[in-house]
């Protein structure tokens, strides 16, 4: 199975949006798995006529022979994650920049917390409109509504303080001097984080 993974087109959504790849039924593919290694990305796939298992290291895709939508989100692991497709489906997964989903999604921090979900289901238009969205045959409508549906969700917020605590958490720096150069507690430090 080949991925082509896309970026976004629309400017504002380049910055909280990494890049989105898509799965059809009709790619002939024998079952397959990978491993996904621990980053900071919020990474949400929504499946049609799919069934999902998750569990803490694993993520298992197969055919259910219906019409619903599925979807799911895995954020914030420290242990890598086999990928396992048996059958293709039609998917469109989304990697959500660091703290990107807070701009899309009012308190983000409930999902960020639950670290992975089979039910991600954050607005009530989503299955219905990500339904429509994978029923296209065109990748370029596809790609289209997409990004149409995301940008009609945005809701841009400051987060200035929490990106640069992040690139703080990335470089050697220990927890500690994070805390000191942002003028915080190790527990508000934390507090912080946890709700990215």
């Amino acid at each position: 199975m080949k991925l082509e993974f896309y970026r976004p087109q629309n400017e504002i959504l380049k910055k909280y949006i990494e890049g989105y790849y898509f799965i059809t039924s009709d790619q002939r593919i024998q079952p397959v798995a990978y491993w996904t290694f621990p980053n900071n990305y919020f990474i949400v796939s929504v499946n049609l006529g799919a069934h999902v298992e998750m569990s803490t290291n694993s993520i298992v895709v197969s055919n259910s022979n219906d019409d619903h939508i599925v979807a799911d989100f895995v954020t914030h692991y420290s242990t890598p994650i086999e990928v396992n497709y048996k059958d293709a489906v039609p998917e469109v997964t989304i990697y959500f920049k660091p703290t990107g989903i807070n701009h899309f999604i009012d308190k983000a921090d409930v999902f960020v917390k639950q670290g992975n979900a089979v039910d991600f289901n954050p607005f009530p238009d989503y299955y219905p409109a990500m339904k429509h969205l994978l029923k296209m045959q065109d990748r370029s409508l596809q790609i289209e509504a997409l990004e149409q549906y995301w940008l009609s969700k945005f809701n841009q917020k400051d987060l200035q303080i929490l990106e640069a605590i992040l690139s703080d958490l990335e470089s050697d720096l220990s927890i500690t001097e994070i805390a000191s150069k942002h003028n915080f507690s190790r527990q508000h430090l934390n507090n912080l984080v946890v709700k990215t």
